[in-house]
């Protein structure tokens, strides 16, 4: 093995930045991907209403009812960290 003497600097803002765009760029490619599947993409909350319905809520605040042979709902999450715990405000997220 090896042994480093110096930290290496970080920077969160550059670190955010380079991390989100990364993100963009990845999800424009599986927009793209999807699109070229003739899949449909509807980006916003849904809930399951029947097995061949969805009723999403698009992220401009109307609501659309789907209904289609076959119903993907890829679940995504957002960092919640509680409050109540000494110390929280002070917490970081890569959101």
């Amino acid at each position: 093995g090896f042994s480093v003497q110096e930290m290496a600097p970080f920077d969160w803002k550059t670190f955010k930045e380079k991390r989100d765009a990364y993100i963009k760029r990845l999800n424009g490619v599986y927009e793209r991907n999807l699109a070229n599947d003739k899949v449909e993409y509807l980006h916003g909350w849904a809930r399951l209403v029947t097995k061949n319905q969805a009723e999403v809520k698009l992220d401009n605040g109307s609501k659309v009812l789907v209904k289609a042979k076959k119903i993907l709902v890829a679940v995504g999450g957002r960092p919640n960290a509680p409050l109540d715990i000494p110390g929280a405000q002070l917490g970081l997220n890569s959101d």
